[in-house]
C-alpha cells in the first residue's frame, strides 16, 4: 500500500469505531479538538472520542488525514503553480489545484513559520494537501482529503 492508496479504507463510523475500539481499547480513541494557533500541526488536541458520529463542520477546509509531521516532496511549478509532484519516487500530475492560502505567525515564539498552502486534486483523483515553506522554498506533504 502507499500513502495515496484508501479505496480499502470504506466503512461507516459506528462500524469503524466499534472495530477500532475492540482492537486498540476504548481510551486509544480521541476526537479533534481546535485550539487557537495559526500552525496547522498544533490547531488540534485530543478529548474522548463521542460514541457517535457529529456533523459540525470545520471553521476551514482542511484534510481528514493531517500528517504529524511532514513528509519532504518536490513540487514542478508553471507560472507559479503547482503542476506535478513527486512522491515516494513516483511523479503525480496535478488536475487542479486551490491555492495559496497564507499562514504564518508565531513569531513570538523560536518556530516562526511562514507557508503558502496548496489543496492539490491529482489525476487519479486524490485531493491533498500540501505547503510551500516561504523562507526556504520547499514542499511538504501535510495530509490529504477522504
Amino acid at each position: 500500500r502507499n500513502l495515496l492508496d484508501r479505496t480499502q479504507a470504506r466503512e461507516d463510523f459506528q462500524s469503524l469505531f466499534t472495530r477500532l475500539g475492540d482492537s486498540l481499547g476504548s481510551q486509544a480513541l480521541f476526537s479533534p479538538v481546535l485550539r487557537e494557533t495559526h500552525r496547522p500541526e498544533s490547531a488540534w488536541s485530543t478529548s474522548p472520542a463521542p460514541k457517535t458520529k457529529t456533523s459540525t463542520p470545520p471553521p476551514l477546509e482542511r484534510p481528514t488525514l493531517l500528517m504529524a509531521l511532514p513528509r519532504a516532496i518536490a513540487v514542478q511549478t508553471e507560472k507559479g503553480h503547482p503542476v506535478q509532484l513527486l512522491l515516494e519516487g513516483k511523479p503525480y500530475r496535478i488536475r487542479s489545484h486551490q491555492g495559496p492560502e497564507r499562514v504564518c505567525g508565531e513569531w513570538w515564539r523560536r518556530e516562526e513559520f511562514d507557508r503558502d498552502y496548496w489543496t492539490l486534486q491529482l489525476s487519479q483523483g486524490r485531493r491533498l494537501w500540501v505547503f510551500q515553506d516561504r523562507t526556504t522554498q520547499e514542499w511538504w506533504l501535510h495530509g490529504w482529503f477522504e
